[in-house]
């Protein structure tokens, strides 16, 4: 049972999908054909649109197994093949990819609902079945992973975001604070070790070294955690700032097409989904730039509180060749960019000097040029900053130790990770992080300006389509807050009917001077409907907008 379920759910996870997907397509074409003999018995003749169709259908179904059935089938490993095929992804391949799949299970889907001969309970289920496949290949072929792990993946973070809040949550911010600052940290120390078995503990931690080693990376881990801690109670605190402003209520009760007075505590009401989502993208608008630059804080901050000397730097870079590190130029068809070593450009380091060699050799001379510069390696003028022991940093030319792993494991990598490789800071998280800035701008304007503006109007009754504007028996004046019921009489001596009524922007709702509901906006139709009680039951009176 084990192994069915890994076979089919992690190491293999399309297998299953793409056999479901060729018996539900050959089905569907077969009926689609049947169906077209079918009227061309009737009427003498096919139908050269339907005869189009077909043909797209069937394309679509041969590119999609060109494209997929090679790689469904063979098996995959369960974690590390899965993700490592991510970074080898063709972007315009994974596009078009999914353009085939989209208008395959469309299609697919189309035919099914629309056959005859299937009960309504089994046009469902097939039309369930086909959803499920459709999102599940998207997925796996946008990230590559088992759509499963995905799915669960996802579910835990919609759990752990729809808990977590700074005070009306089950995972209160004290209770985050104990778990991050006690019980996680206590797992941050060597000691740790000990919950492994001896054997294990023996093979991972076989010397000094290594236990050096470790013990730097938990530390690291230490810090990196009591850092992140203020920034956590900042996302926290933003994302709930915004989820009990009447804007976001606003703007989930027009999206969502809902009513909401309060925000609901249903789980998984419509509100709910919409502020996940909201601390979700709070939540990577701060995490990724405290990503990027937490090592840069973590060692400016070890650097303020450990003093160092001014021959320190100098003593820290060991004597030896540096070749400088370099980015490839963007090409279209690659969509990558990755780094390699130029060995014609390197830094030759004793304990007094730093002297750049840079070897020219498209010349026309016998000899290749050399250009020779050379540097005090304590010299407070020149722009040189150690980064590591295999590192060297002058201007904006990065270098790298000959035969160090760094140099080995930077040759030919992609544009990320070596600059993860060089502890390069990447501003790509702040580019982020004002992206979302602005959004967040420009929609607290937007949902500002909805509230002001969105609705006015004059507004009259949907029967009354071919009354003139003095005919009309009665119509609504909407301004601001106000929303006035104006009827007319049909004596013209008596005065007009008018009842006031208020406007809650952030529900959409209508209420009288009691606080009563007695109608609201539609958002999908920009419809005001009234509801008046009369006989006990609510008459609904749908008013639309005078052009």
């Amino acid at each position: 049972m084990k192994r069915l379920f890994n076979s089919v759910l992690i190491s293999k996870p399309m297998k299953s999908n793409l056999i479901i997907t060729i018996i539900l397509d050959v089905l569907a074409l077969l009926s689609f054909s049947f169906v077209i003999i079918g009227l061309k018995a009737q009427k003498g003749e096919g139908d050269a649109g339907l005869i189009l169709h077909l043909l797209i259908y069937l394309a679509s179904f041969v590119i999609l197994i060109l494209l997929n059935a090679k790689e469904d089938w063979k098996t995959r490993l369960p974690i590390r093949e899965q993700i490592n095929g991510r970074s080898n992804l063709n972007i315009a391949k994974m596009i078009a990819n999914i353009i085939i799949c989209y208008v395959n299970y469309i299609y697919t889907l189309a035919i099914f609902a629309n056959l005859d001969f299937l009960n309504d309970f089994i046009k469902i289920g097939v039309i369930i079945v086909i959803v499920i496949l459709l999102l599940s290949r998207i997925i796996y072929i946008a990230v590559k992973q088992s759509p499963f792990k995905v799915f669960l993946g996802a579910l835990i973070v919609f759990l752990v975001f729809s808990l977590i809040g700074l005070e009306d949550a089950v995972l209160s911010w004290t209770f985050v604070t104990i778990i991050l600052s006690t019980l996680f940290i206590q797992f941050t120390n060597i000691d740790v070790k000990y919950l492994l078995s001896k054997d294990y503990r023996d093979k991972i931690i076989n010397d000094e070294e290594a236990e050096e080693g470790i013990k730097e990376k938990l530390f690291r881990k230490k810090y990196a955690v009591l850092l992140y801690i203020p920034f956590l109670y900042i996302t926290l605190l933003i994302s709930e700032g915004i989820v009990k402003s009447i804007n976001f209520l606003h703007f989930v009760n027009l999206i969502a097409q809902v009513h909401f007075e309060h925000p609901p505590t249903d789980f998984f009401s419509y509100f709910k989904i919409y502020e996940v989502f909201l601390k979700i993208i709070v939540f990577l608008s701060i995490w990724l730039p405290y990503y990027q630059f937490k090592d840069l804080v973590l060692d400016l901050l070890a650097k303020a509180l450990i003093k160092k000397t001014e021959r320190s730097d100098h003593l820290l870079m060991d004597n030896g060749r540096y070749y400088r590190a370099q980015v490839s130029e963007f090409k279209f068809k690659g969509f990558k960019r990755k780094w390699r070593i130029d060995k014609n450009n390197y830094l030759s380091i004793d304990e007094n000097y730093i002297i750049e060699y840079q070897i020219n050799k498209e010349t026309n001379c016998d000899s290749p040029l050399i250009n020779i510069k050379c540097w005090s390696s304590v010299s407070k003028n020149a722009n040189i900053k150690f980064i590591t022991n295999d590192i060297l940093q002058i201007n904006y030319n990065y270098f790298v130790k000959d035969k160090s792993d760094v140099l080995n494991r930077l040759d030919g990598a992609d544009n990320y990770y070596g600059k993860l490789l060089l502890r390069k800071t990447d501003f790509s998280g702040i580019y982020l992080f004002f992206i979302i800035l602005i959004f967040f701008i420009f929609g607290y304007f937007g949902t500002e300006y909805s509230m002001k503006n969105k609705y006015r109007g004059v507004y009259d009754l949907s029967e009354s389509k071919n009354l003139t504007e003095d005919e009309r028996p009665e119509f609504i004046v909407f301004s601001g807050k106000e929303i006035k019921v104006i009827k007319r009489r049909s004596i013209h001596y008596n005065a007009d009917t008018v009842n006031k009524y208020t406007y809650c922007s952030d529900s959409l709702l209508i209420k009288d001077i009691n606080g009563n509901i007695v109608g609201g906006v539609d958002p999908a139709t920009e419809l005001i409907l009234m509801y008046y009680d009369k006989s006990g039951q609510p008459t609904e009176y749908k008013i639309k907008k005078v052009k």
